[in-house]
C-alpha cells in the first residue's frame, strides 16, 4: 500500500515542539512538527543565534521563559502557514488575553497569504487560553535613554537614527540566514554599534518544500519580539522601528477584512503589541515607530535634508535581503520599491542624483509603466510590498513634473494626476499615541501652543530655547474664537491643561510631558490626589530641604515648571516633587518615580467628561510605575488599594507619626494624613524624625487651604477657598469644629451635596450664605438655618459679622469652583480675607 503525500488538504496539527539552550552559546533553537492524515510528518527547526553568548545568564528567568515562550509561537507562523493545518498544540500555557493576541497576530498577519492563495481565515487555526492569566510581566534594569534602533538599510531606520542623535543609540539587525553588508554600512555612517540577531530558517523552507502554500508572513512581528529579548539583554529602555504612518493603509479586501501588506509594521499590530510586552513581558521597555506620525512622502523630505551620506549606501529593494542575492547591486530597478523609491526621491532631488542613486532613470523604462501605474492608484491593485499610498504616489509625481516632465512615466501618467485633488495632508505629521511622550519633538519644524495663560506661555519661552528651529505659533480663545482651527497649520499642538484632551486632534504633547523627558522621570516625586496635594507637595518640600536635598518644587504649587528648569538650571540628577492635577496626568504616558496620592472623590467631571475618566486621570500617576518606583497613598481609598495590588512598584504604606501635630494650619484628620504622607517620603529619603517635628510644626499652612485670616469682633474667619467639592468643605468643617457660619456655591458641576448638608445641620452650623449657582439647590431644604442667597462677597462678610456667634468661627469653604464670580479660587479667598479686615476694623 502506498503512502499518501502529504499535501495542505490532509494537514491536521501543527505542533509546537521544544525549544532548546545551552549556558554559555549563543545559539537558540525553537522545532515545530506538522502533521498529516495518512502521511509522515515533517519536522522544522529554526535557529537564532544571539549577539551575547552569555544572554541566557544575563537575563530575569521569569522574563527569559517568557520571551522564549512567545518567540516560539510569533517564528511558528513561518512554518505553520506552509500546510495551514486546523489545530495548534502546544505545551505553552496562554491565558485568555495573550491566545487573542496571537489568534490577531495569526490571521491579520497571514491576510495577504490568505489572499493570494485563495484560502478563507475561517482556514486559520486558533489558540485556546486558560480562564486565568498565568504569566505576569516583570521589572527591569533598563537605561532611561538608551534605544535600541532596527535598521533595515532604508531611508525610513536612517531618518529614526539621525532624529535620535541626543539619545544613547545601539543599532539592531535581524538577519535572516546572513548579515548584510547594507545594514552594516549604514550603520558605520551613523555612527552606532551594531547587534546582530541571525535568524536561521529550516533549510527545508529555503530549497522549497512540495506541495505546500508559500506567501507573506509578518515578518515585522518577529522582529518586534527578537527586539525586545535584545533590548533587555543590552540594557535599552526603547526598541524604536521605522514603520511610517503609510503602512496603516490596508491593499484590499477580503471575505470582509482589509488585507494589509504592512500589517505587523501598523498602528494597529504596534498598539496591540505595546499592551501585550506591558502585560506579560516588561513595563521597562516599550516598542514604537518613531516614523508613524509621517507619510512616506514626508520622510522622503526628511531623507533628502539630512541623509545625503547615505545616498550611495542605502537600499530599500527587497531583493538585497534575498538569501541567494549576489551583493552587487544595491537596486534591482524592476521591484514595486524601487519604483516607489525612485517616485519619491524625484519629488525632491535632481535628476542627476536619483538617477546616479538607482544607476537607472526608471521613468524612461516603458516595461515599468504598468508598475507605476498601480503606485499611482490606476491599475488593478496597489503593488503588495511596502510602498506608500495612492495619494502620496500622486502628489509625488505632480512635484516631479518640474524636472522630469518629458519624461515617458510622467508624460503618460501626469494627466490624470492632474484631475485629482490632492491634499496637503500627505506632508502633514498625522497624530500617533504609541509614540512615548519623550521622542514626541523630534522631527517636528513648527509647534502649536493651544492655551495661553500661565503656562502657555513658559512653554513658548521653552520652545524658543530649547528648540530654537521650530516655529512656534499661539492660539487661545480669547485671542481668536475659531483658535482650535489653527491647530491643522502645526506640525504638533502643546496642549495647556486646562483645555480638554477631546479637542486636540493632531499630534499633541503637554509642558508637563516636555518636563518629563528632560529631568527623566526617576527625578520626580508626583503628588496628586482631588485634594491635599500642595499641602503634602509644600511639606516634602520642606523636610526635604530642611535636610540639604537637592529639591526642587514644581507644578501647581509653584512656578511652571518648564519655567523652573530655564530660571533655576538645576543639577542634573537633583529631585523635583511635581504637584500634579489631574489635568495634568490625563495624557501622560509615565509615572513619576516615587508617586503620591491623597484623596479621591469626585472633582472637575465638566473637564473630564465623567467619573469614570477623572478617576482613569489620576491612575496614570501609578500606572506606568516599575519595580524600583515607589507607591505611597493615603489610606481609606479602595481604589487606591486597587491599585497597589495590580502595580509593579514597591508600595510603602503610610507611616504613623511618632510625635503630635501642634501646627494649627494642619488641624483635621485630613491635614493629618497629608503630614503623614509628608513624612513617610522623607522618612525614605533619610530625614530624621527631629527633623521632621520641627519642620512640621512649625508649618504655618498655604494661603487658601483652611488658612486663619484673622480674629475679629470675636468670630475668626477661615479661608478654605481651595475647597471646591463637597467632600473637602466636609473636611473643612470638621477641622475647625467650632463653625456658625459657612459661605458655600459657585460654579454647578452637577455635584450631590446630601452628605454636606447632613453635616451642615449635625454640626450645628447656624447660618449658610450660599453663592451662584451651585448654591441655588445645595440643600434640598432650608427650614432650620439662616439663610443667606448671595454674589456679593462684601454681602456675605457683613451677614457674617452680624450672626456669627461670638467665640465661634466663620467658614468660607465653598465645595464649588469660583469661575463664575471670581477668576479664580485665589481671587475668592483675596476678595474674602479684604472684606474680613475691612468690616473687622471698623
Amino acid at each position: 500500500m502506498l503512502m499518501r503525500m502529504q499535501t495542505p488538504q490532509n494537514a491536521t496539527i501543527f505542533e509546537f515542539l521544544e525549544r532548546t539552550f545551552t549556558v554559555g552559546n549563543p545559539e537558540v533553537c525553537f522545532s515545530y512538527r506538522v502533521h498529516f492524515d495518512g502521511a509522515e510528518p515533517l519536522t522544522f527547526i529554526e535557529k537564532i543565534t544571539l549577539s551575547d553568548a552569555q544572554w541566557a545568564t544575563k537575563l530575569n528567568s521569569a522574563f527569559l521563559e517568557g520571551i522564549l515562550d512567545d518567540l516560539h509561537l510569533v517564528l511558528g507562523i513561518s512554518y505553520y502557514k506552509l500546510f495551514l493545518p486546523k489545530v495548534f498544540k502546544t505545551r505553552i500555557a496562554l491565558s485568555g488575553t495573550q491566545a487573542n493576541f496571537f489568534n490577531t497576530l495569526y490571521k491579520k498577519g497571514l491576510g495577504e497569504f490568505i489572499y493570494r492563495n485563495n484560502l478563507s481565515f475561517a482556514d486559520v487555526a486558533q489558540f485556546e487560553g486558560v480562564v486565568s492569566s498565568l504569566r505576569t510581566a516583570v521589572t527591569l534594569s533598563q537605561q532611561e535613554r538608551a534605544v535600541l534602533v532596527g535598521i533595515g538599510g532604508g531611508k525610513d531606520s536612517i531618518v529614526s537614527l539621525e532624529l535620535l542623535k541626543d539619545f544613547e543609540r545601539t543599532g539592531f539587525e535581524v538577519a535572516t540566514n546572513k548579515e548584510s553588508a547594507i545594514v552594516s554600512g549604514v550603520a558605520a555612517l551613523a555612527g552606532v554599534p551594531l547587534l546582530h540577531v541571525k535568524r536561521q530558517l529550516d533549510p527545508q523552507v529555503l530549497a522549497g518544500v512540495p506541495q505546500s502554500y508559500n506567501g507573506h508572513v509578518p515578518v515585522s512581528a518577529v522582529y518586534a519580539f527578537l527586539g525586545v529579548l535584545q533590548a533587555a539583554l543590552g540594557g535599552q529602555a526603547y526598541v524604536v522601528v521605522s514603520n511610517e504612518y503609510s503602512s496603516n493603509f490596508g491593499n484590499v479586501t477580503h471575505e470582509g477584512e482589509e488585507v494589509n501588506h504592512k500589517w505587523s509594521g501598523s498602528v494597529a499590530f504596534e498598539k496591540l503589541f505595546q499592551e501585550y510586552v506591558r502585560l506579560f513581558l516588561t513595563p521597562s521597555i516599550r516598542y514604537f515607530s518613531l516614523t508613524r506620525t509621517m507619510y512616506e512622502l514626508r520622510v522622503v523630505q526628511h531623507f533628502t535634508e539630512v541623509g545625503e551620506r547615505y545616498f550611495h549606501t542605502f537600499s530599500s529593494c527587497n531583493r538585497n535581503f534575498a538569501h541567494n542575492h549576489d551583493g552587487v547591486r544595491l537596486w534591482c530597478g524592476v521591484c514595486p520599491k524601487c519604483a516607489f523609491g525612485f517616485l519619491m526621491l524625484d519629488a525632491f532631488l535632481p535628476k542627476e542624483k536619483v538617477i546616479g542613486i538607482f544607476q537607472k532613470d526608471l521613468f524612461a523604462d516603458e516595461t515599468l509603466l504598468p508598475l507605476f501605474t498601480d503606485l499611482l492608484g490606476y491599475g488593478t491593485l496597489k503593488p503588495f510590498d511596502c510602498v506608500g499610498t495612492f495619494e502620496e504616489s500622486r502628489v509625488a509625481l505632480m512635484l516631479s513634473a518640474k524636472l522630469w516632465g518629458d519624461s515617458l512615466v510622467v508624460r503618460t501618467l501626469l494627466p490624470q494626476v492632474q484631475k485629482e485633488q490632492l491634499s496637503q495632508e500627505i506632508f502633514r505629521i498625522q497624530k500617533a499615541e504609541t509614540i512615548p511622550s519623550a521622542f514626541r519633538m523630534l522631527g517636528m519644524k513648527s509647534a502649536l501652543i493651544l492655551g495661553y495663560g500661565k503656562e502657555g506661555h513658559a512653554t513658548e519661552v521653552y520652545l524658543h530655547e530649547r528648540y530654537p528651529n521650530v516655529v512656534v505659533g499661539i492660539a487661545d480663545a480669547k485671542f481668536e474664537e475659531e483658535y482650535l482651527e489653527q491647530q491643522h497649520a502645526f506640525d504638533i499642538t502643546v496642549r495647556t491643561p486646562v483645555i480638554p484632551q477631546e479637542k486636540v486632534v493632531r499630534q499633541s504633547t503637554t509642558a508637563t510631558q516636555l518636563f518629563f523627558a528632560e529631568v527623566g522621570r526617576k527625578n520626580i516625586i508626583g503628588v496628586s490626589g482631588t485634594k491635599g496635594k500642595s499641602t503634602t507637595s509644600m511639606l516634602t518640600y520642606l523636610l526635604l530641604t530642611e535636610s540639604d536635598k537637592c529639591v526642587h518644587l514644581v507644578g501647581n504649587i509653584g512656578v511652571p515648571a518648564l519655567q523652573y528648569l530655564l530660571d533655576a538650571k538645576p543639577s542634573r540628577g537633583d529631585t523635583f516633587i511635581y504637584e500634579l492635577s489631574s489635568y495634568q496626568l490625563e495624557d501622560l504616558d509615565v509615572s513619576p518615580h516615587v508617586a503620591v496620592l491623597t484623596s479621591l472623590f469626585p472633582e472637575h467631571l465638566d473637564h473630564h467628561g465623567s467619573l469614570e475618566a477623572y478617576v482613569e486621570a489620576k491612575h496614570t500617576l501609578v500606572r506606568f510605575q516599575e519595580g524600583e518606583d515607589l507607591y505611597i497613598h493615603a489610606q481609606g481609598f479602595p481604589v487606591f488599594d486597587t491599585w497597589a495590588k495590580e502595580s509593579f512598584a514597591t508600595v510603602v504604606t503610610e507611616k504613623v507619626l511618632p510625635f503630635p501635630i501642634t501646627a494649627q494650619a494642619l488641624r483635621g484628620d485630613h491635614m493629618r494624613s497629608n503630614v503623614a504622607l509628608a513624612y513617610t517620603i522623607a522618612s525614605l529619603y533619610g530625614v530624621t524624625d527631629a527633623v521632621a517635628e520641627a519642620v512640621i510644626n512649625s508649618f504655618e499652612g498655604l494661603p487658601h487651604r483652611l488658612q486663619h485670616v484673622g480674629t475679629y469682633k470675636d468670630v475668626a474667619f477661615y479661608d478654605d477657598s481651595i475647597s471646591t467639592t463637597p467632600e473637602s468643605a466636609i473636611a473643612g468643617i470638621r477641622a475647625i469644629g467650632n463653625v456658625d457660619t459657612i459661605i458655600l456655591g459657585g460654579v454647578d458641576r452637577g455635584y450631590i451635596f446630601t452628605e454636606l448638608e447632613k453635616e451642615v445641620r449635625e454640626q450645628g452650623i447656624r447660618n449658610v450664605i450660599l453663592f451662584p449657582e451651585s448654591g441655588l439647590h445645595m440643600f434640598a431644604h432650608e427650614e432650620g438655618l439662616n439663610v443667606l442667597h448671595t454674589s456679593s462677597m462684601d454681602e456675605a462678610v457683613q451677614f457674617a459679622f452680624v450672626h456669627t456667634q461670638k467665640g465661634k468661627a466663620c467658614l468660607l469653604s465653598p465645595s464649588a469652583p469660583s469661575y463664575n464670580l471670581f477668576v479664580n479660587f485665589e481671587e475668592r479667598g483675596n476678595r474674602f480675607a479684604e472684606a474680613v479686615v475691612r468690616y473687622g476694623t471698623v
